[in-house]
């Protein structure tokens, strides 16, 4: 599968749910009613998701023409790649702090959604992918090099037990790295003044980095063919009181991150992270929500935090993400329940101490070791 279709796949649901007329959407309500959908991904994943919309007909999800719709669906093994991400928790005065989130109020009724095979995903133990896609590195590494005017000499390639993870160039004023997951580091040896209107400190407000993003988009759109959308992200409160955001961009082929100086007055660093490469399994059903909400309730759910208190009440947001991180074999969606963790210490530092559930979306017929995974702790 070529790495433009899994976006194509996912992200033409949307607008096939915008030519569709009087079909009607189920509400669903809970206790804090503000129900995040994400399309939009951290810093070590991408993650995309639905927007909600009020259609008119029923939505039409294209197959894969390849798979025979009168065979049945295999089962398949769900993965779950911590990848080091440690306790998924954060700290914020009300939900509405989150950002670079679009809130689910309603139920999604789809039919199917694409289930994929992360073909270079890495295996627990090992940090380089077994067979890198040399030839894309290079390509990526020369037309980065070509956008930037990087005159550079020799191409480095860097090894670890024998297998090349990254190949790098650089001049005297950039320097370029691409490794095997298809993530371009650009270094600005003499780092980028901003303008004096323009600024990106840890503790700048969510308007002062959006217009960060707004300007980095713009300063560096010679480095990508299509335009791409700002996101900005975070919104949680640290030991100190102090509420950050960040600025990024995305389109259907990629990811930006924009690194400021810690005086936040200029550049130095920016990301690329390019879509992998992933093969279709199939199209699969989703469950409701109200059922992966009782699946939630009854504790069969995966999660890097503590187990929460298990009620309705305790519900402060859902959003529907695919999980697609390196650390992923399977790219399939969930429903993310963001709970309450700690609220003997909120009562104590008025915060929300809210973590992150996992609720598969896809019908757990279907997954094989749903058992295995369900209920634990990584």
């Amino acid at each position: 599968m070529k790495k433009e279709d899994l976006f194509e796949a996912i992200g033409n649901i949307d607008d096939q749910l915008l030519m569709a007329s009087e079909q009607k959407l189920r509400s669903f309500r809970l206790k804090h009613v503000l129900i995040p959908i994400t399309l939009a991904g951290c810093a070590a994943a991408l993650i995309f998701a639905f927007a909600v919309i009020k259609p008119k007909d029923k939505p039409v999800i294209q197959v894969d023409p390849s798979l025979d719709a009168e065979e049945p669906l295999s089962t398949f093994e769900m993965s779950f790649g911590a990848g080091g991400m440690g306790f998924e928790g954060y700290s914020v005065k009300s939900i509405e702090d989150f950002k670079g989130v679009d809130w689910l109020t309603e139920d999604l009724e789809i039919e199917t959604v694409p289930v994929y095979q992360n073909i270079e995903f890495l295996h627990e133990g090992i940090s380089t992918v077994l067979n890198p896609d040399l030839d894309r590195m290079k390509a990526i590494i020369d037309d980065l090099a070509q956008r930037l005017n990087v005159d550079y000499e020799e191409l480095v390639a860097r090894e670890d037990n024998d297998i090349i993870y990254a190949y790098e160039v650089s001049d005297s004023k950039i320097s370029i790295e691409v490794n095997s997951l298809m993530e371009a580091e650009i270094n600005f040896k003499e780092e980028l003044v901003l303008p004096e209107n323009i600024h990106n400190g840890y503790d700048d407000s969510y308007e002062e980095i959006a217009a960060y993003g707004e300007y980095c988009m713009d300063e560096f759109s010679y480095l990508w063919d299509e335009e791409l959308k700002l996101v900005v992200s975070g919104g949680d409160y640290n030991i100190y009181d102090e509420q950050s955001f960040d600025a990024g961009a995305q389109n259907d082929k990629m990811k930006v991150s924009f690194c400021g100086s810690d005086t936040g007055d200029t550049i130095w660093l920016m990301r690329i992270f390019y879509l992998m490469e992933y093969e279709k399994i199939g199209d699969y059903p989703i469950i409701d929500l109200e059922e992966a909400t009782s699946l939630l309730l009854e504790g069969q759910f995966v999660s890097s935090a503590p187990d929460p208190e298990l009620t309705e009440e305790n519900i402060y947001g859902v959003s529907f993400e695919y999980r697609s991180s390196i650390y992923d074999q399977t790219i399939m969606p969930y429903y993310v329940f963001y709970m309450e963790i700690d609220s003997e210490t909120q009562a104590e530092d008025d915060y929300l101490h809210i973590s992150r559930y996992y609720v598969p979306a896809i019908p757990k017929e279907y997954i094989s070791n749903w058992q295995t995974w369900m209920g634990q702790f990584n």
